[in-house]
């Protein structure tokens, strides 16, 4: 090819040029693209299936009342669901459709934003019950604080939310952390702690009364749950067709 991909450093290690990397990131598409073809082609039952991931705590909360209707609808066309969370994008699998959390980003992949998540403090009504004449800032120090992880840290929910009711963000660096927001919910509904909670993604057990908010303050933190898929799919019949039923599905509250 006459140009360098290559770059042997000290100690033999070998990097990719920014050339490299470049052929690198178009020849790993070409390759996705010719393996989920052959796919469909070997395993000819596949042409009918929809491969999608999609987060742990949007599946757990959303996919029930939204994809039933549509399997219903479309009775011919198979799903095939992952909600492991393991896939944060689109790149690097060969899934379909990617339903992932993150934050907004510059990338060469179709993103249909579903909707903005926007957290607030909950408890069960329980612990809110013994709140007592307790300020927000007490009531916090006297609890256990629920965190969740996420891209940017354990803290940075609890953090956001703390700088926005003006609170020292450094009151919520205590208590457990959770690897999704399901099992931090489990917790709080035990009536041990208080959870930062997308109010949306949580609207079922808040309207119940089950989980309470401990203040009348939301916040949105930055992230979001995105609908990606891959530019070469945009005139996928199948992909379109799910891809217009779920952005419908969200139309008002993205």
């Amino acid at each position: 090819m006459n140009v360098t991909l290559f770059d042997r450093k000290a100690g033999g290690e070998i990097q990719l040029t920014d050339l490299g990397k470049e052929l690198f990131e178009h020849t790993h598409r070409a390759m996705s693209i010719l393996e989920r073809s052959l796919r469909d082609v070997v395993e000819e039952d596949q042409r009918e299936v929809l491969h999608v991931s999609i987060a742990t705590s949007f599946a757990h909360c959303m996919v029930p009342e939204i994809l039933a209707p549509f399997s219903k609808q479309n009775a011919w066309l198979k799903l095939d669901v992952d909600s492991s969370g393991k896939f944060l994008d689109i790149e690097n699998t060969d899934y379909d459709l990617v339903i992932c959390y993150t934050r907004p980003k510059i990338t060469s992949y179709v993103m249909d934003l579903l909707w903005q998540e926007w957290i607030t403090p909950v408890c069960s009504a329980d612990l809110l019950g013994r709140k007592g004449s307790a300020s927000i800032k007490e009531f916090l120090s006297s609890n256990t604080l629920i965190h969740t992880k996420t891209s940017m840290g354990k803290y940075y929910a609890w953090e956001t939310w703390a700088r926005s009711y003006q609170l020292d963000p450094a009151l919520t660096h205590n208590g457990l952390t959770f690897d999704s927001s399901i099992l931090a919910i489990k917790y709080a509904l035990e009536g041990d702690g208080i959870a930062m909670v997308d109010k949306r993604l949580y609207d079922r057990e808040i309207n119940s009364g089950r989980l309470c908010a401990i203040a009348d303050h939301s916040v949105e933190s930055g992230f979001g749950y995105y609908l990606t898929m891959r530019n070469e799919d945009l005139d996928n019949e199948r992909l379109q067709l799910f891809r217009s039923w779920i952005i419908e599905q969200f139309s008002d509250v993205s």
